[in-house]
């Protein structure tokens, strides 16, 4: 989840993902780069915030109850205030500390932008019946975007692509997201598949052309785009890439780095 607000603006932070029943909810920090910095923690029942720990902060932040929960509020942002917020919740009858998912807080004044997305099909000249489809999605703000894969089978179902039938790399960067998924090519004549995007700015769902597979070798084409985007080099992950591609290019002249 991700949230934007201009510099003086409010901002309220409600625990995600877990159950609030718990004595204590404890909100932490995180920037890129640094490591969590607890904040506050919050009674559950009373609202009571206790500020007792080292956050150079933590006199702008406060509780306010909604409903039936007690939230992390912000009342006045600034710039430094940009980072991710964590919440995480104590019980005392199992000694677990619990924590939610992330919610990241941009602030700024610039506008929501976005993502440009870009398709491609790669024909693979190798004999191993796959092939590689590729979806960039890139110049949006913010920077945080999820890829994920549909397709349209022959019954004009429109289905997740099925975690079995695919292998997937993904490569993060700032302000851009790769997703290439290797599939069997003869699916991609009975099916359509369609590169679906979430952000910010609104879903976008862009389908992949059918009968126009890029006659590039499928690494040529990941390392021109991998490149143009200046990726650091795992030569590691790369062979590892190449031998299940069977390319036959090994691409040293390029620095690239493929996730799983």
């Amino acid at each position: 989840m991700t949230l934007i607000r201009k510099q003086g603006q409010p901002v309220i932070f409600s625990c995600q993902n877990i159950d609030q029943n718990c004595n204590y909810v404890y909100w932490y920090q995180k920037k890129e780069g640094e490591p969590f910095i607890l904040i506050l923690r919050i009674q559950s029942g009373s609202c009571t915030v206790y500020s007792d720990y080292n956050h150079p902060q933590k006199g702008e932040f406060s509780a306010m109850r909604q409903s039936k929960n007690c939230n992390l509020k912000i009342q006045s942002v600034t710039v430094s205030h940009s980072a991710t917020y964590f919440c995480a919740c104590w019980d005392s009858s199992t000694y677990v500390l619990l924590f939610g998912s992330g919610i990241r807080l941009h602030v700024t004044d610039n506008r929501v932008q976005k993502p440009k997305v870009t398709v491609y099909q790669v024909s693979n000249p190798e004999p191993n019946r796959k092939t590689t489809l590729l979806c960039l999605a890139r110049d949006m703000f913010p920077d945080l975007v999820k890829i994920s894969w549909k397709m349209v089978d022959t019954n004009v179902r429109t289905m997740e692509v099925p975690k079995a039938e695919m292998e997937e790399l993904v490569q993060r960067e700032e302000g851009r997201t790769t997703s290439m998924i290797i599939i069997d090519k003869e699916k991609t004549y009975k099916n359509k598949y369609i590169c679906s995007v979430e952000h910010k700015g609104g879903p976008q769902d862009v389908d992949i052309p059918k009968g126009k597979a890029s006659n590039l070798n499928s690494l040529t084409l990941a390392c021109v785009i991998f490149f143009t985007h200046h990726y650091s080099c795992n030569m590691y992950q790369l062979n590892i890439f190449i031998s299940k591609l069977s390319c036959i290019q090994p691409c040293k002249k390029w620095h690239i780095t493929f996730s799983r």
